[in-house]
């Protein structure tokens, strides 16, 4: 992105949440066919050659086969390949990319560079880029960063299962889905509203962080999780779910806004801990879930 002009930030961070937004819209309407229901299934048993009975979970169909689901998906790889070559090689949009100082202009780029420092318009918000961020707020921003992203892309969604499981489908299927809506519609609303202080992104990742550890007490507690069985418990884990993905996603993509007013450099890095931070919370959930079986998981037989 350091290669496009600033303003489009925003708008590929929306595109990436788009990717999650048109799948969870198509997940919508495909359904989830309900709960599942136990029935009672008669199995042959061939050693003692007699029959027996035991419960196993049922589930209704949904409205269309995941087939058809997945052609979907791939029609949205070949648009998003098109899309990817047409920016590369299309001459008519060639000059929004970010310009590059030559060795004849480079006072004129430092003026400019300068002069945007202090001041730039973005659709109709008027952002301030103070381009002087202390050295103590760069790592912190940086270490937020990894942080939110250890927990929106490793950790929380290898428990998913475990937190909502117990809960019954219909509201797994809306935790899901509803928090895929959410990633989207928070990247677009740093688009549309001007820069976030940094104390009220302090805030904003605090409360996220206290729904993580909500969600975390979900996981660990199934396969009896709190207020199970009542609406007030799966509202509640539906909620927990969509807030902290529209939090946390406002709370990234505010950041990647702020390092990329500091210069490549900073957008560099915060690129790098976003995906080491990933890697991190995904390693070790993958450890706690797979070898140590710290998490339940739910059986509604």
């Amino acid at each position: 992105m350091a290669v496009w002009r600033e303003i489009y930030l925003s708008s590929y961070l929306v595109g990436e949440g788009l990717s999650g937004l048109l799948p969870a819209l198509m997940a919508l309407i495909q359904g989830v066919g309900g709960n599942a229901k136990c029935e009672n299934v008669t199995i042959f048993n061939e050693t003692s050659g007699f029959n027996y009975t035991q419960l196993e979970p049922v589930t209704l169909n949904p409205r269309f086969s995941v087939t058809g689901f997945f052609f979907f998906l791939m029609a949205m790889m070949v648009a998003s390949s098109a899309a990817f070559t047409l920016l590369e090689h299309l001459p008519g949009i060639k000059s929004e990319r970010a310009g590059t100082p030559s060795p004849n202009n480079s006072v004129e780029a430092l003026e400019t560079s300068h002069s945007n420092t202090q001041l730039m318009r973005n659709y109709g918000g008027v952002k301030t880029m103070t381009g002087n961020m202390s050295s103590s707020v760069y790592w912190l921003m940086l270490a937020g960063q990894a942080w939110a992203c250890s927990l929106t892309n490793g950790v929380l969604p290898s428990i998913q299962s475990f937190s909502c499981g117990a809960y019954g489908n219909v509201p797994f299927h809306l935790a899901v889905t509803l928090s895929a809506l959410a990633n989207p519609v928070a990247a677009l609303m740093t688009l549309m509203l001007p820069r976030c202080k940094r104390w009220l992104l302090t805030f904003m990742g605090a409360v996220g962080s206290l729904l993580a550890a909500y969600i975390l007490a979900t996981a660990a507690l199934s396969p009896h999780p709190p207020l199970m069985g009542t609406t007030a418990g799966e509202a509640l884990v539906v909620l927990s779910w969509v807030l902290f993905t529209g939090l946390m996603t406002y709370v990234r993509v505010e950041i990647a806004n702020q390092m990329r007013e500091e210069g490549q450099s900073a957008l560099f890095w915060c690129g790098a801990v976003t995906q080491v931070g990933s890697a991190v919370g995904a390693v070790v959930m993958f450890v706690l879930v797979n070898v140590y079986y710290l998490f339940t998981p739910y059986t509604p037989c």
